[in-house]
């Protein structure tokens, strides 16, 4: 395992480590996969530790300067700032993206609410396991998707089957890319209750 992603796991829930654990012990984990997830999460890092360096490298005169600590708590709030502005959503997308498909249950979500804050449009859905409801949020839609989505419209979820909550709209053209488990098949819908939009 590299150094990138025993970093990236530091980020990760319980369940997820315990769950990649268990694939390595098995040694099924899809490299070329896990590949995948470390190019983004390098990417998103890259650019974080980019933006934080922007920031002290213009700052650096300022931050030097023994008679101000107000500079240097002030460039440790940047460092938490744009920690949980930018970075942290990102490592938990790609970890809910990775945990959902490769311990993947199919199940049907309905489409509860539609949400547009400036230019952001989250599109929010309801699905059941066992009785119990979980929501989950989409966000990044284009204008033209985001309208033509109606309240009470399906799509398909897939969720972590050692964790409910965690789950995603799947997408089975990208299966082959997001999980990470080598031998798992494409998994096949189950017939749940309906929830109500």
């Amino acid at each position: 395992m590299s150094f990138l992603f025993r970093f990236f796991l530091l980020f990760c829930s319980r369940e997820f480590i315990t769950f990649y654990g268990e694939l390595r012990r098995q040694d099924r984990v899809n490299t070329d996969v896990l590949a995948i997830y470390m190019a983004n999460f390098a990417r998103w890092m890259g650019l974080y530790l980019f933006v934080v360096g922007l920031f002290y490298y213009n700052a650096w005169q300022f931050y030097l300067a023994p008679e101000n600590p107000w500079v240097r708590g002030g460039g440790l709030f940047v460092l938490v700032f744009f920690f949980g502005l930018f970075l942290w959503p990102r490592i938990k997308a790609l970890e809910k993206t990775a945990f959902a498909y490769s311990d993947g249950v199919l199940v049907e979500g309905r489409l509860f609410d539609k949400d547009s804050y400036r230019k952001r449009r989250i599109l929010k859905y309801a699905y059941k396991v066992d009785g119990k409801i979980f929501k989950l949020q989409r966000a990044g839609q284009s204008l033209l998707d985001f309208i033509r989505k109606k309240q009470g419209e399906e799509a398909t979820v897939i969720y972590a089957q050692s964790a409910p909550n965690i789950a995603v709209i799947y997408e089975r053209d990208l299966f082959a890319k997001r999980c990470l488990d080598r031998d798992k098949a494409l998994p096949k819908a189950r017939h749940v209750e309906s929830v109500s939009a």
